[in-house]
């Protein structure tokens, strides 16, 4: 911080030139203006005249000594007063200094609490999509749990119905709309009958009393939804007759 100062020298009053020592005789031009002829000794009134006059100027200078005294003391007052300001202003600056620093640290502190917010919002926003999606597929799963027990109840009605009977017709075509519908929904159903077990497919539910490894019948149909296993087909293993 820089304060603009007035130049103390131009602020001193002016210096006259050097004046004569008051016991020098005086010159020709000092006597003649009180009335003096240079010539010839001065009478006793001349020289009461002159150091009259010496006397007055005395008396001008001490004034202005006195005056240029008072003027110092103002400007070493003023002086003093601008170095307090200075002092003053100085602390201040410090104190803003330190203030600005606190101020940068909360700043940091600020927007790393921001940072792990935005980190938090995004992991949230995960999550939420994650369950929102898990959520989704169960309740759809379940819903096509639903159709399919519709679909065993219909192809166990197939399975003991009369092929020549006038309701078969109607049932197999209910069924065959069923199974279009979920196929379009990526429902497909397994083909077990006559593969080789596969308990990642299957859910062996009895066997033929053989050694037999082979799906030799069908209980409940197996399908996948969208590529992944829906409900594993519930068969019975052994082996294949010949």
């Amino acid at each position: 911080i820089r304060i603009p100062v007035q130049n103390v020298k131009k602020q001193l009053p002016p210096v006259e030139e050097p004046r004569r020592s008051l016991l020098a005789a005086p010159e020709a031009s000092e006597l003649a203006a009180i009335g003096m002829q240079p010539e010839g000794e001065p009478t006793n009134a001349d020289l009461k005249a002159y150091v009259s006059q010496l006397q007055a100027e005395a008396l001008a200078i001490k004034k202005e000594a006195t005056s240029w005294q008072a003027r110092v003391r103002e400007l070493e007052a003023e002086s003093e007063i601008l170095r307090q300001q200075t002092s003053d202003l100085r602390t201040e600056l410090e104190e803003w200094q330190t203030q600005t620093s606190d101020f940068e640290a909360q700043v940091r502190d600020l927007l790393a609490e921001v940072a792990q917010l935005r980190n938090r919002e995004v992991e949230v926003r995960r999550q939420t999509r994650h369950q929102v999606v898990s959520s989704v597929r169960e309740e759809r799963e379940r819903l096509l749990h639903r159709l399919l027990a519709v679909a065993d109840n219909l192809e166990r009605a197939l399975a003991h119905a009369d092929h020549a009977a006038p309701l078969f017709a109607g049932v197999r075509l209910t069924l065959d709309g069923l199974l279009a519908q979920l196929a379009n929904d990526g429902v497909v159903p397994l083909q077990a009958l006559g593969e080789p077990f596969d308990p990642n497919q299957h859910e062996a539910v009895a066997t033929d009393g053989s050694s037999g490894d082979t799906v030799v019948t069908v209980l409940a149909t197996g399908y996948t939804l969208d590529g992944r296993l829906l409900r594993p087909a519930r068969v019975v293993v052994g082996k294949p007759k010949r």
